[in-house]
Order: structure tokens, then sequence, then C-alpha cells
């Protein structure tokens, strides 16, 4: 995991209406605890896929996984090592809702979505933890609205990871992995160590193709 970081401060699997089934996915077991952290000072260093052990992706970031856009292949490497990448649960929908819109826009055909779609669902179930949401969470993200410019489930993403870093401990640093400037922002502000897959991109990533 980065040691390159600098931390501030330690960080105080359902059926839906889509066709597809979609089977029960592999939650975590970790018990999160709430907590209300704060933190000043951004770090901009960037971590090498590498020295990363414990990741959590949010939905901007995972989806590259899924779509080649820029950014996917420092996101294939990330998650291709094989190690823990948590995810909270509304990020299953988010997918979802994202590839929806990509193939709305003809950025992606029906069949690419669906393609995607269910690589994502078996990725789920055998290579994602996923986090269950809680009212402490909730409510650790609407305190993070009120002190960050984030979209309510970007603030939830935010608050998984926190709570997820609180119950793992300072020995088993988290890095947090995001594609939007804002919810990286508040989450370094917060004292999580970031990366963002924008910080990496290949010159040859520039449109979105099926994976």
């Amino acid at each position: 995991m980065p040691n390159t970081h600098r931390r501030n401060k330690k960080p105080s699997s359902r059926n839906c209406a889509a066709c597809i089934s979609i089977p029960p996915y592999q939650r975590s077991s970790f018990a999160l605890e709430s907590s209300d952290p704060d933190g000043s000072g951004l770090s901009k260093k960037t971590t090498k896929t590498s020295e990363m052990s414990l990741c959590f992706c949010d939905t901007s970031a995972i989806v590259k996984y899924y779509v080649t856009e820029p950014g996917s292949q420092w996101v294939w490497q990330l998650i291709d090592l094989g190690e823990p990448v948590f995810l909270v649960e509304i990020t299953v929908a988010e997918v979802s809702a994202a590839l929806g819109i990509m193939q709305r826009i003809g950025r992606i055909s029906k069949r690419h979505r669906i393609q995607c779609w269910e690589r994502f669902e078996k990725d789920c179930v055998r290579r994602y933890q996923l986090l269950p949401t809680h009212y402490r969470m909730i409510r650790t993200a609407a305190l993070l609205c009120i002190n960050h410019p984030l979209k309510g489930y970007d603030a939830v993403q935010v608050a998984a990871a926190l709570l997820l870093q609180q119950a793992l401990g300072p020995e088993r640093p988290l890095t947090f992995v995001a594609g939007d400037k804002n919810v990286i922002a508040a989450a370094q502000a917060e004292g999580l160590a970031v990366d963002n897959p924008f910080w990496h991109i290949a010159e040859n990533e520039t449109s979105a193709t099926l994976r």
C-alpha cells in the first residue's frame, strides 16, 4: 500500500428491475463504525499500482475497468493485481446507470452494455468486496455534504471509504480511487490516501470501447 500519501488525521445485492437476474454479491465482513472525520491539507502525489494492496473504488473509477476510456489502462493494472478491492453497494446501481447513459448517447452499443454489465455482476460475486450501506454511513455522508461540494451518492462513496479505513486501522492503509476532482478533494481533506485514473492517462486512451 502506498507510503507516499500524507494523512492529516486518522479517519475518524439485491434484485433490481432489470431482466438479467442478479446473483448474491460478495459482501465484506468488515463491521463499519460511524465517525465524523475531518482534516486539512491535500496531497496530490500519485501511487504506482504495484504499491497498492487495499483500494476502494467509486463508480467513476470502477466503470473504467469495463469500458475503455481515459485512465482505463491504469485501472486494469490496479484491479488485475488480485488484491482486495472494496466497493459500496450503491455502486451496483450506479454502474448500471453509467452503462445505460453510455448506450443512450452512443458511446457503446446495447450488446456492449449487456456484456459489460454481466462481467461486472460476475466480478461482484467473485472479485469485489461489497460494503453494505447503513444509517451510520448515510449520516456520515450527510455531514460530508455540509463540508464539501458533494452529490449525495458521491458523499456515500467517501463515507464508506472513511468508515472502512477506520475499521481497518492505520496498519492497513486504504487508497480511495475516484475519477471526480470534487470527490478526490473531499476524500483527501478527510484524511484518505487517494488516486485518480485521470492522473495516469495513456496516449491511446481517447474513446470509449468495450474492453
